[in-house]
């Protein structure tokens, strides 16, 4: 009787720990199923920005060039929340990430705004809307980086027209 009863006891004791184990594989499979769909968008990520800053085969890097930026420096009567744009380009024409920056309340306060990948020689766009008030002074300006340096335009500025114009 002691045997049958102690059966009674182990036999569903061992039929949860299989249980238990089985749910303890499950999850970790699970969870290394998760790390390798992680590991496969990250490589993914990696191939991507491989591909916008492949290394050149002369191993010279070429001057970033920031040039018709609009609006221009110092403009008055400018719209509110204007399209700022620049044209950017690299001598060894690679491809590019531009950074748009704009500042609260003077050219102390840098923000970041947004990043834009794009080909050298190429116009790039981002519109101010933080530039909503008339007749107010605002503070601009863009990073080009081509993978291995950086170049920052000059802080622009410019004026909004007053509040008595219509609004575009």
């Amino acid at each position: 009787v002691g045997t049958i009863l102690m059966i009674g006891i182990i036999v569903p004791a061992i039929a949860v720990f299989a249980i238990s184990f089985t749910n303890i594989v499950t999850t970790q499979r699970a969870m290394m199923d998760a790390q390798i769909t992680v590991m496969q968008r990250f490589k993914e990520y990696m191939d991507e920005i491989y591909f916008y800053f492949s290394p050149e085969y002369d191993n010279v890097n070429h001057t970033l060039n920031i040039t018709d930026e609009y609006p221009s420096n110092r403009a008055i009567d400018v719209t509110h929340r204007p399209t700022c744009h620049v044209n950017v380009s690299d001598e060894d024409g690679s491809n590019l990430v531009v950074s748009f920056f704009e500042f609260e309340y003077n050219p102390v306060n840098e923000v970041w705004k947004k990043d834009i990948f794009c080909e050298s020689n190429n116009t790039v766009e981002w519109k101010y809307e933080n530039a909503d008030q008339g007749n107010v002074t605002y503070y601009w300006r863009v990073a080009v980086y081509d993978g291995t340096t950086t170049t920052k335009s000059e802080i622009y500025s410019f004026r909004t027209y007053t509040s008595e114009h219509p609004t575009p």
